[in-house]
């Protein structure tokens, strides 16, 4: 899991709000699988701020469960394969915008949805 820090970051970056509805009833969801047994590597690549966005525990529960949610979530940026780059993959928020995840805990703005499709 995160460390409190980078939790705290991710809580900042994302102001609190789910990436999918824009509740603020939110949790730390890994974008990358953190595999079983967690992330062994020494640095911590699974929980990069990049990985990491809040998301509300129902929808993170679908992620996990449905696959047209799962199929959904990937599409928009917030489930990625493994040998994804987290920081090559947009994501796309409950308000229409596309952003990128930096490994610094910021995001950047790169349009909406008209403008990307």
């Amino acid at each position: 899991m995160p460390s409190e820090g980078i939790k705290k970051l991710i809580y900042k970056r994302d102001e609190g709000l789910c990436w999918h509805c824009g509740t603020d009833q939110t949790t730390i969801h890994h974008r990358q699988n953190r595999r079983m047994g967690g992330d062994k590597t020494k640095q911590k690549v699974a929980d990069r701020p990049s990985n990491l966005l809040t998301i509300c525990p129902e929808f993170n529960s679908l992620m996990e469960s449905d696959l047209n949610v799962i199929k959904m979530a990937r599409d928009k940026g917030w489930k990625l394969r493994m040998g994804e780059v987290p920081t090559h993959k947009p994501v796309y928020r409950y308000d229409g915008t596309w952003w990128w995840l930096t490994d610094k805990g910021t995001r950047i703005e790169i349009g909406n949805e008209q403008e990307t499709t």
